[in-house]
């Protein structure tokens, strides 16, 4: 998104902005008590107060109501036949602890020109026989809804960039080593079972090349975690893994990405750097939202199911409008009639009159025929509503049953 004039999070106290800025704040909340639900024995709302969790916790989880059905086999049809380059695969070597770039040696072969990067089923299965690990990054898209529904959950928590990662392995396979990511991460066992050990911090919220890589020797906990458990392991405490028997290990790992204060301050204007200068809380306001705008959400559905719903007016389409970063105004564009608004890294112009229905589809699923009636808008305004905000892609679609 192109540099943009200041963000507010408060808006410009109008009726309209204070009722968006309530149902994001409705939304985030039911974001945070799901997450309860999901993890009994993890407080997220004491978590997103603490930069880096505070401690690491051990909790079990419930998500094995069908969240995490099939995703195995998600995994494996990925990496059989999904395009990997641009580092979406690496193979984790257990000799370097490193990762690399899915090699073409393991590659399937294909003749059409255009064929994109793949694992063969049998090359890769010696990978894992021989100890490596295959990884796969932000694969939530991947994984079906209930994962992609989890990922926007946390991000709507935590105000953080979320991404869902996964290893595979077999036996005693080491991955990375000890290591301490830069990054909260919640660790979820989809198949099989390891032993993790995690150490005492070697600073708090360490920044990588300055603090070293390695653990510190210093555990403050260790066990196995199977399907059913989470671990949560906050930025900075390094960890480690060690398979158990001769079984294949499945398991994600939430990538839980906040703000640091470089993270923030690069959404000030440049020329602010010039000479020295005090942050005053107008300036606060601004880089926390504009680092909020930038965070995104994913589409459940593809060109095709969009272009039908739109045929039909979207009569009978469950829907909702998810804000990951919550309400950012850019109050210097708004007039008595229009708000704008920075959302999923890209800016929007809603009517005024509008603020109502995008507080229904902020507050949930709902129907456009649900919307007018529970608004009093007229059919075709909130269609626009919602043609308005799926262009910035905030609009998640469900097709009729």
């Amino acid at each position: 998104m192109a540099e943009i004039e200041r963000c507010s999070l408060s808006g410009d106290a109008s009726p309209a902005t204070d009722l968006i800025r309530d149902a994001a704040a409705r939304q985030r909340s039911g974001a945070i008590q799901r997450l309860r639900e999901r993890f009994p024995g993890w407080d997220p709302e004491s978590s997103t107060l603490n930069l880096g969790l505070a401690t690491p916790t051990l909790a079990s989880t419930s998500l094995d109501d069908g969240v995490l059905d099939g995703v195995s086999s998600a995994i494996d049809r990925y990496l059989a036949t999904g395009d990997l380059g641009e580092r979406r695969a690496t193979l984790v070597s257990s000799r370097e602890n490193r990762a690399h770039p899915i090699p073409p040696s393991i590659g399937t072969e294909r003749s059409t020109p255009n064929a994109g990067l793949n694992v063969d089923p049998f090359l890769g299965a010696e990978e894992l026989l021989a100890g490596n690990t295959l990884n796969l990054n932000d694969a939530q898209a991947h994984l079906g809804g209930r994962v992609q529904d989890l990922c926007d959950d946390l991000a709507l928590a935590f105000v953080a960039h979320v991404q869902m990662n996964v290893y595979v392995s077999w036996g005693e396979a080491p991955g990375f080593g000890a290591h301490w990511d830069d990054h909260d991460v919640i660790v979820v066992p989809v198949a099989g079972a390891k032993y993790w050990t995690v150490d005492e911090p070697p600073a708090l919220a360490p920044i990588k090349d300055v603090i070293p890589a390695g653990g510190t020797g210093k555990s403050v906990w260790s066990g196995v975690l199977s399907r059913g458990d989470a671990l949560m392991i906050p930025r900075g405490w390094p960890h480690h893994v060690a398979g158990l028997g001769e079984e294949v290990s499945v398991h994600l790992t939430a990538s839980i990405r906040r703000p640091t204060a470089l993270d923030l301050l690069v959404h000030l204007p440049s020329e602010r750097f010039e000479r020295e200068f005090e942050l005053d809380d107008a300036d606060l306001e601004h880089c926390l939202g504009s680092w909020a705008s930038i965070l995104t959400t994913e589409p459940r559905v593809g060109p095709i199911a969009a272009t039908t719903a739109r045929l039909a007016g979207f009569a009978g389409h469950r829907m909702r409008a998810v804000m990951p970063g919550g309400a950012v105004f850019l109050d210097e564009r708004a007039d008595a009639e229009a708000l704008e608004m920075a959302t999923n890294n890209r800016t929007v112009r809603i009517p005024r009159s509008s603020a109502p229905a995008l507080a229904e589809l902020l507050d949930g699923w709902r129907t456009v025929e649900e919307i007018s009636a529970a608004t009093g808008s007229p059919r075709d305004d909130v269609v626009d509503l919602v043609e308005r905000l799926g262009s910035v892609g905030i609009v998640q679609l469900e097709s009729p049953a």
